[in-house]
């Protein structure tokens, strides 16, 4: 942060418009100068008029702790800690305002204001009005006063205590600085030096240090309660953990072994209901060829099985079996000719009808 300009108008002791420069002659070539006068000549107030533009307060009030209220124009008062006290009496408005390279290195200008109503000296105070304007890109700062000074404070790097003691040391405020504890003198000097990124630095190693060490112990703490078993035990639980892999290794042997015999099992069950089906089928095609024939059944096995003709031998059993067969067969057909396919079944009925009809007229013939 560096100062540019200073300017003020009708604050305490001076009176009119003051200028100063520091980018002109002699002061831009001066590397060290001093503010001199006698007593009253305004040299603390243009030290306020600088607080004043950046901070909206003045170092002369800072001793001010009572809450004591002055006369201020006609019936009105002021409080002693009131910036606003800075107006010159007799005047009808004042001003302070700062030209300054921020740490972001643009160049702006704050401007803190007073007046009285209708500008007149003998009007009351109005509220002070703070103004920040961004000199390289003309932009207005918008916002509250609160939230402009927070803005101005983020421009110049510090804060108004670490300001006051710092850049600018009012009257008798040097051994204040001197006298400072050495946290707060370590962190002016870090904001100052710019070496505030090695302490967050050595803050981080410090934090990292401390959790490995916190870690470090744990384990230790950890390792210190167990314990290592004898040798015995321990040879004893590297046979029994032999053992145990054998014994896996069997029961997974013999759970093939089993599997294997269940399969076969399912097998043989699949087969028998097949076959069980099958002599079901076979057993049924008999019953119905037994009917058809109109012989006992004994007999009909018994000419099957001596490879003899059957011959039908006509009664109102057969002729029964034979319409109930026939009124099957025509409800097939009436399916077929839906479009549906001739099942095996009907095939070997009507097969055993044409033999049936055959031994019929072999009946025929022989009367």
């Amino acid at each position: 942060m560096k100062i540019i300009a200073i300017r003020l108008k009708n604050l305490t002791s001076i009176e009119g418009s003051v200028e100063i420069d520091f980018t002109v002659e002699p002061l831009s070539s001066a590397g060290i100068f001093a503010i001199s006068g006698a007593t009253g000549a305004g040299k603390s107030t243009l030290l306020d008029a600088l607080c004043l533009a950046l901070y909206d307060k003045a170092p002369r009030f800072a001793a001010s702790v009572e809450s004591i209220n002055l006369a201020d124009v006609g019936d009105n008062q002021i409080n002693q800690s009131d910036v606003r006290n800075l107006l010159r009496r007799g005047t009808s408005d004042g001003y302070a305002e700062v030209d300054f390279q921020g740490v972001d290195g643009h160049r702006y200008r704050s401007r803190w204001s007073v007046r009285r109503t209708r500008n007149k000296a003998s009007g009351s105070l109005q509220p002070q009005v703070l103004e920040v304007k961004d000199l390289d890109t003309e932009k207005e700062f918008q916002g509250t006063k609160k939230e402009l000074l927070a803005q101005l404070v983020e421009l110049v790097g510090l804060t108004y205590e670490q300001f006051t003691r710092t850049v600018l040391l009012a009257q008798n405020d040097f051994a204040t600085f001197l006298k400072s504890r050495g946290a707060a003198k370590a962190e002016l000097l870090e904001k100052l030096t710019g070496t505030g990124v090695y302490s967050r630095i050595s803050q981080e190693i410090f934090a990292r240090n401390k959790a490995a060490q916190e870690e470090v112990a744990m384990i230790q703490s950890k390792m210190s309660v167990i314990e290592l078993l004898p040798e015995e035990e321990l040879l004893t639980l590297q046979n029994e953990k032999e053992q145990l892999v054998e014994k896996r290794a069997a029961g997974i042997k013999l759970l093939a072994e089993l599997n294997a015999q269940l399969n076969v099992v399912r097998s043989l069950k699949i087969q028998e209901a097949l076959w069980m089906k099958k002599q079901q089928e076979e057993q049924e095609e008999l019953n119905r060829a037994v009917a058809l024939s109109g012989l006992p059944k004994q007999e009909y096995c018994y000419r099957k099985c001596m490879g003899r003709e059957v011959v039908v031998q006509p009664n109102p059993r057969v002729h029964k079996a034979l319409k109930n067969q026939m009124a099957a067969i025509l409800a097939e057909l009436e399916r077929i000719a839906a479009g549906e396919n001739i099942p095996e079944e009907l095939l070997s009925t009507i097969d055993l009808i044409a033999v049936t009809m055959q031994g019929l007229k072999g009946e025929d013939a022989n009367e």
